[in-house]
């Protein structure tokens, strides 16, 4: 390993030394973005599956959180941990596909690639997808290799991507997109193409279901909620072909990976297409990635999307990207060569510099160089991380007033996000005061999404008649009128500070006679 390390340039280790600290400082200390949230209160019912994905999330934070605590920092280790071994997994495939110098910068620029270094720190369900999907990646080149020393046989390679496969499907459902790649990259090479007449692929598939079983379990017992979810109801809230959703969509995935590697990718497709000679590695991660990138840049441009939602597909072209550039990386000759190092280590140092809003409120600041108007806070998107401990103080001193009194309360929240911050908040503030945690924060809409399923309307009922604290966010703001029958509503409103700065307020509804939920 210290062989490994002495061969990174001196150019990226140190700024690598400066952003592990870095990142190890933001899993500590800053708040749980949305997500984080809503997946961590998974964990308090744990479950063979989820509404909006399947159980591998929530049993990945399960673990460090029951063995050390409920810090975010223990929330956010399973992120840490399944970062650095897909680093360790592209140094091996990067080294056996190509050789150690494009292995050693593969998983060293992993650091500083937007996609990856932001959101390598967030355990979600993108996080095992990704390390599955590189295993299974894996496995599949080892069975091809054009190195006969080195290729596994038929059995090994499929048996081992049908373990994969399945626990990749535990993690997210796109996880399937990797095989239609394997079976594409098959289907064009008759030198693997016998591979499809052997039992092995048919195992490894039927390996893959077994696996699945949690999911279907649960979707068998909730009216196939979430397979309907996924593979139905959100393609059918598009809204047409947009061309501008989709230059959209192809500008954030130029970010995500950075300008010159993504026009490295396009250049390679331009080659693999017009039946240019490429390298034959390079070709394999090209087809195994095309059906995933071709599938969410068509969901781009008809309906609403995520952009790290194709994320896996480019974690696969990483050697090959570093492959075609390394030359620009490590001693460069030409001139073209060295400006072109500077421009791409420019835009992944220049992105660093994100790091730095999210500890420090510097956007207000900077914004008061450039403009005279007044401050709009919701232009800072670190504001929506914090607020939720102030609130939830207020939310228990209002619920703890109404108790004395005589009355019973109900706190809900229209959206997961906040009901999920809420959620968290509630049960840390509870246990800091070494009370039992029990505290529940309603769903007060119909939406669907995970608390749908974990709270029934009788239960709901029987606060029929209490008053009801709804908490809203200004990015959020809705009239509790709108979500909740009720007598008279009077309005709390909780200003959250950041150096001496207004970031975000918060609103709590304290609505009398709650009679139910509005469709």
């Amino acid at each position: 390993m210290l062989n490994q390390l002495k061969l990174i340039p001196k150019f990226l280790l140190y700024p690598i030394i400066i952003l592990i600290i870095t990142k190890l400082w933001v899993m500590y200390s800053i708040p749980l973005i949305d997500d984080e949230a809503y997946h961590w209160s998974w964990t308090l019912n744990l479950s063979y599956s989820y509404f909006d994905h399947p159980g591998m999330v929530a049993w990945m934070i399960a673990l460090p959180t029951k063995i050390f605590g409920h810090h975010p920092f223990f929330i956010r280790l399973p992120a840490l941990v399944s970062f650095l071994m897909i680093c360790l997994l592209l140094y091996k495939i990067a080294k056996e596909m190509f050789d150690e110098t494009t292995a050693v910068l593969t998983s060293a620029l992993m650091f500083f690639i937007p996609l990856w270094s932001f959101a390598g720190l967030s355990t979600m369900p993108d996080t095992p997808l990704a390390l599955f999907w590189l295993l299974c990646f894996y496995c599949f080149w080892k069975g091809v290799d054009p190195n006969l020393n080195r290729r596994w046989s038929v059995k090994k390679s499929w048996l081992l991507i049908g373990l994969f496969m399945g626990l990749g499907m535990n993690s997210k459902l796109s996880c399937c997109l990797i095989g239609v790649g394997f079976g594409l990259y098959l289907l064009l090479h008759k030198d693997f193409r016998g591979h499809l007449l052997t039992r092995w692929p048919w195992i490894a598939m039927l390996i893959t279901f077994i696996l699945m079983i949690p999911i279907f379990v649960w979707n068998s017992k909730n009216q196939w909620a979430s397979f309907e979810y996924q593979f139905f109801r959100r393609h059918h809230e598009a809204s047409g072909f947009d061309l501008n959703r989709l230059i959209q969509f192809l500008v954030i995935q130029m970010i995500f990976i950075s300008p010159f590697f993504y026009f490295n990718i396009i250049k390679n497709y331009f080659l693999f297409f017009s039946f240019k000679k490429i390298h034959q590695n390079i070709r394999l991660a090209l087809i195994v990635a095309l059906p995933t990138l071709l599938l969410f840049s068509y969901q781009s441009s008809m309906a609403a999307y995520k952009p790290h939602w194709s994320g896996p597909a480019y974690l696969i072209l990483m050697p090959s990207i570093v492959f075609s550039l390394k030359h620009y990386l490590i001693k460069p000759l030409s001139v073209f060569q060295k400006f072109t190092r500077v421009l791409i280590l420019g835009f992944f140092y220049l992105m660093q510099l994100l790091w730095i809003p999210l500890l420090i409120p510097v956007i207000p600041k900077v914004y008061g160089l450039f403009s005279q108007e007044k401050w709009n806070p919701q232009l800072d998107f670190t504001n929506e991380l914090y607020g939720w401990n102030e609130a939830t103080k207020k939310v228990f001193s209002l619920k703890n007033a109404l108790e004395t009194t005589g009355e019973n309360a109900i706190v809900g929240a229209q959206r997961y996000e906040m009901i999920a911050q809420l959620t968290y908040a509630a049960f840390r503030f509870e246990e800091a005061l070494g009370k039992p945690k029990k505290t529940k924060i309603w769903q007060l809409t119909r939406g669907i999404d995970q608390y749908r399923f974990e709270q029934t309307e009788e239960e709901k009922n029987k606060y029929l008649g209490s008053t009801a604290l709804v908490v809203v966010s200004d990015k959020y703001d809705r009239d509790p009128k709108d979500l909740i029958f009720s007598d008279s509503c009077f309005k709390h409103t909780v200003e959250i500070e950041r150096a001496n700065i207004l970031a975000r307020e918060i609103f709590i509804y304290e609505c009398k006679n709650f009679q139910g939920t509005k469709k």
